[in-house]
């Protein structure tokens, strides 16, 4: 495993038109460019996130592996949606006991 781990991070090169990521996101310029304001800052700021999960897209070894993109994308934002249920979660269970203790001092 480990020795699989060492080869992808040589196989990844310095030279932007050979970092399948990076000709990915070039490719979605003409997209982002119809998008305004904060859209645009938004959708730029997500495909930046990508770049965490370069290593793991650059592996795929595809010339443009949009899929790869896609299942980070979709990656990402089970994470982002993951980690609103727990803030959701415990805002319910603050609440609760809140009302529990307000219930209790007006006995």
């Amino acid at each position: 495993m480990r020795e699989n781990r060492r080869e992808i991070v040589y196989s990844l090169s310095l030279n932007p038109n050979d970092d399948i990521l990076t000709q990915i996101i070039k490719s979605y310029e003409g997209y982002a460019d119809l998008l305004r304001g904060q859209e645009r800052k938004e959708f730029e700021e997500m495909l930046r996130l990508c770049y965490r999960y370069a290593e793991a897209i650059n592996a795929k070894g595809e010339p443009f592996p949009e899929e790869a993109v896609i299942m980070t994308l979709l990656f990402k934002q089970h994470l982002i949606i993951k980690e609103l249920k727990q803030v959701i979660e415990e805002l319910r269970r603050r609440r609760s006991r809140e009302y529990e203790e307000e219930k209790n001092n007006s006995l």
